[in-house]
This record gives structure tokens, C-alpha cells and sequence, in this order.
């Protein structure tokens, strides 16, 4: 929407978040057991600010668009519109 505004950010840690689950129509992931994917999200809950969890008055988490995804979303959207 608001295509001037930046933001730089610096030291943090960025993780790949797309597994491939199926390749030409094969299953090519094997899930974890549950015990792994507790311990997995117990990590992921650590690693979260403690403004984040709280209940009451929690701190805005904001996530915005790349500008490769904005771009796509652009294009998608006036090609829709141009219909």
C-alpha cells in the first residue's frame, strides 16, 4: 500500500521457511515425530519477545511485503482490475 516506506534492520537472523513437500507429484518430505515438533516450537516461543506473548496490551508485531512480493501482488491485482 505504502510503497515509500523503508526500513533498514540489522543484526538478526533470517531462516528459510518454504520445504519442499512434494516433487512431480512424489512425497519428497518425512515428517518429525511429535516429540520433535514440540521441541521445535518450544525454540521458536523462546525466541519471541516477552511484548509479543503477553496477554494484555501485547506489543504490534509488524510484517510487511518484500519489494519482490509487493511488486507481484502489483501485478496480479491490475491484471485482475484489468479484466
Amino acid at each position: 500500500m505504502h510503497i515509500w516506506k523503508r526500513k533498514t534492520v540489522s543484526n538478526f537472523y533470517a531462516k528459510k521457511l518454504l520445504t519442499r513437500i512434494f516433487e512431480k507429484g512424489a512425497c519428497v518430505y518425512e515428517s518429525p515425530d511429535l516429540k520433535h515438533i514440540k521441541e521445535y516450537c518450544r525454540v521458536q516461543l523462546d525466541t519471541l519477545w516477552e511484548e509479543v506473548l503477553r496477554f494484555e496490551n501485547p506489543h504490534r508485531y509488524y510484517v510487511d511485503l518484500s519489494q519482490s512480493l509487493w511488486n507481484l501482488k502489483d501485478r496480479l491485482l491490475k491484471a485482475y482490475l484489468a479484466e
